[in-house]
């Protein structure tokens, strides 16, 4: 299994060296404080980044406030730092203790430390200090210590991380330059939308000042001039997550900070949601590489105004190998507890869940061989960015009795294929949520994959008023990428509202199968049957106010709100819609006070912008609505 080392970083830049870092004492284990209360041992366990471990065993303790501050920044005078003479310790613990008035400025008589202990084993550092009081004082007495781990490279990084949540910026760590636009370009470190975690990058472009590019370089050991750069001859690719608000192509590659010495990549075509790029850089044979991402937006193959325009990265990293993982799923009951090989061996105990965990923890694809019907009472099970998922199997996944759940929540950046499974009878309700079988912001394929009996409601009853809106995509919402090839199969899934009131009433249902706003692609053979979009509303008398009834649904198999449809390759002539409905019902006490409004459209598809379906591509049998049976494109 691949691990990641995190790579360290202060206020606003990256920080990366090797042989300093066992002589620079900066690896804080742990960081804290306690009251004396006549006798304590102080333990901390902590694991560090694989590949590094401490330099020997040997453990320094030392009783230096002034030290202490100095490394917490509050005594900046270069005579407190004693960092040297710890070089070749792996341990120390720096410690500063006194009586409640803060006097720290000699050990208080009253505390004796009787000894300290630390040992190092499979990635983790367990230290430990101890101490005996003579007294307790009135008011309790107070010691704060730090210990670190003087650590090393042992070996080489399974993966090297260049951002994630757990890394900071500072300054002289990057370098975001061009031409022009970067007057009015901004940086931005640390935004909420995300990849992965809940932190990335972005390059904001306000205004547009005439330049042609903007340029975003981040350090290996934040000095683009100084450091003899990372031997990328031990990684195999460099993998990262981008996006953009609105399709880019991007350009970079790897070199120095005066762009000298640089091996480029190919363009790369960034889209509206994120995606997960990988870079084979097996064939770049340098030692000195001091630039880990160098990356620009040029108008060379962008040529358009660039205000207004956002480019996000997130998860850069670079990585020896992208493994896998083939998991055997062989135990039925749904928990957090079962255990998995990644080999393919039989554990008698993986569960589903258990199973798409392991699949998080996997660089490449994880193959998931579905060999019992899978049920899941403890609700939907998401697929984190990062993971690439395959689950394969003639078996069923249920919700196992829970009155309402999601079967997938697939996340942007990750990828769910579902070959030859059945995913049947998840139900949504009560909300304004969508997607009862799978909810998806990525990338999911369903290759002869069955999905059937899944349904999306809402229900409403009020004293004057009542709304049913909101019931979407009986089966999938879609604003990431759908792909159906292989003889996929929608079936008797359904979006229904339902209101019923004294007065006023309005109920509405869109997409009995699928909701899209992402890209949907039928590229091999596909089939949608008997999936409905229905609406209904009922309004009792009610002398003042008078109101009405309306209810609305398109779409019984698909309703396009924004996104793209097409059918290509394999899905051409092997596409079929067979006996989809859009129907709505509208009904009130008094015909000839009240008023009542039904429509229905695209009994099959309803969109509300042009599709790319070639004449011929897809068959339409039994469709129903009153408006279009078969497709329903809003008018402009």
């Amino acid at each position: 299994m691949n691990t990641r080392l995190v790579l360290s970083f202060v206020c606003l830049g990256m920080l990366w060296s090797v042989a300093a870092r066992a002589q620079d004492l900066t690896d804080t284990v742990a960081d804290g404080s306690y009251h004396v209360l006549g006798g304590e041992t102080v333990t901390t366990e902590t694991r560090v980044a694989d590949g590094w471990a401490p330099v020997n065993g040997n453990v320094a303790y030392v009783y230096d406030p002034n030290f202490y501050f100095y490394m917490h920044g509050y005594n900046v005078s270069p005579a407190y730092d004693r960092r040297a003479e710890f070089k070749n310790y792996g341990y120390v613990v720096v410690d500063a203790a006194g009586d409640p008035g803060g006097n720290y400025k000699t050990a208080p008589s009253w505390l004796t430390h009787t000894g300290f202990s630390a040992s190092f084993a499979n990635g983790v550092v367990d230290l430990s200090f101890s101490y005996n009081a003579t007294y307790v004082p009135v008011m309790r007495g107070y010691q704060g210590y730090i210990i670190y781990a003087n650590l090393k490279k042992v070996s080489p990084a399974a993966s090297l991380f260049g951002y994630d949540d757990k890394l900071r910026f500072g300054p002289g760590n990057y370098l975001f330059t061009g031409d022009g636009p970067e007057q009015q370009t901004s940086l931005l470190i640390g935004v909420s939308d995300a990849a992965q975690g809940s932190k990335a990058i972005q390059v904001q472009t306000i205004a547009n000042t005439g330049g042609t590019h903007w340029k975003l370089m981040l350090f290996a050991n934040g000095n683009a001039a100084a450091y003899n750069g990372v031997d990328l001859r031990g990684y195999k690719k460099l993998a990262f997550y981008a996006k953009a608000s609105r399709d880019v192509v991007l350009q970079g590659g790897f070199g120095t900070g005066d762009d000298s010495g640089l091996v480029g990549f190919q363009p790369l075509a960034v889209g509206t949601s994120y995606k997960r790029f990988e870079i084979d850089i097996s064939g770049v044979n340098r030692s000195d590489i001091n630039t880990l991402f160098w990356v620009y937006l040029h108008k060379n193959l962008n040529p358009f105004d660039f205000a207004g325009v956002s480019v996000f990265f997130d998860g850069i990293e670079l990585v020896t190998d992208l493994d896998t993982a083939n998991v055997v799923v062989d135990n039925a009951t749904d928990s957090n507890n079962g255990v998995c090989s990644r080999t393919g061996a039989r554990t008698g105990s993986c569960n589903l869940r258990a199973a798409l965990a392991l699949a998080g923890t996997v660089h490449g694809q994880s193959n998931v061989a579905l060999t019992v019907d899978a049920s899941l009472t403890l609700g939907q099970i998401s697929i984190p960015a990062g993971s690439n998922v395959v689950i394969s199997g003639a078996k069923t996944i249920s919700r196992g009795g829970l009155a309402w759940a999601r079967a997938f929540n697939v996340a942007g950046g990750a990828s769910l294929t579902l070959k030859g499974v059945t995913v049947s009878g998840f139900s949504l309700s009560g909300g304004f949520d969508d997607g009862a079988a799978i909810k998806n912001a990525g990338v999911v394929t369903l290759d002869g994959a069955i999905i059937a009996n899944n349904s999306v409601s809402q229900f409403n009853v009020g004293a004057m008023t009542a709304f049913s809106m909101g019931s979407d995509g009986g089966a999938i919402s879609n604003t990431g990428k759908l792909v159906l090839r292989g003889g996929a199969r929608l079936d008797h899934n359904t979006a229904s509202g339902t209101a019923s009131t004294a007065s006023y009433t309005n109920a509405s249902a869109f997409g009995g199968a699928i909701t899209n706003a992402g890209e949907l692609v039928i590229d091999g053979p596909a089939i949608f049957s008997n999936n409905s979009a229905e609406a209904v509303a009922t309004s009792g008398y009610h002398n003042a106010p008078i109101g009405g009834a309306t209810a609305a649904s398109s779409g019984g198999a698909i309703s396009n709100v924004g996104g793209t449809i097409s059918v290509v390759g394999a899905g051409i002539g092997h596409c079929s819609f067979i006996g989809n409905s859009a129907s709505a019902q509208a009904s009130v006490a008094d015909p000839v006070n009240q008023s009542q409004s039904a429509s229905s459209a695209g009994g099959a598809i309803a969109s509300a912008v042009a599709l790319n379906i070639p004449d011929g591509a897809c068959t339409f049998e039994k469709n129903s609505a009153a408006q279009d049976p078969n497709v329903h494109i809003e008018p402009n």
